[in-house]
């Protein structure tokens, strides 16, 4: 399935209802081309998946925790000090781009 303006549009609506006033709890990075957030709100917690991989990219929320490497990536490490507690404000697009 191509991702185009429109079913991004859809799947931002999604995550921001639960996202927004959430806050970033943990961050993992179980391989090169993805990272797990951790998300905790007043409504519970859930896992917010990242995926940049050519065959399968992708954002969604998962129930599934991949196995983490023994030793953080640099960019993961960077991502938690900068990210680990902070408030998720807003989820935007850009008209209907992708």
């Amino acid at each position: 399935m191509a991702l185009d303006g429109i079913y991004l549009h859809h799947l931002k609506s999604e995550i921001s209802s639960f996202a927004v006033g959430s806050r970033i709890e943990k961050i993992h990075q179980p391989s090169r081309e993805e990272l797990v957030l951790s998300l905790r709100s007043r409504e519970g917690a859930k896992k917010l998946l990242l995926s940049c991989r050519a065959d399968s990219a992708r954002i969604h929320f998962t129930e599934y925790a991949p196995e983490n490497p023994a030793k953080p990536p640099m960019l993961c490490m960077l991502l938690r000090k900068h990210l680990t507690g902070a408030k998720i404000m807003a989820v935007s697009q850009d008209g209907l781009e992708r």
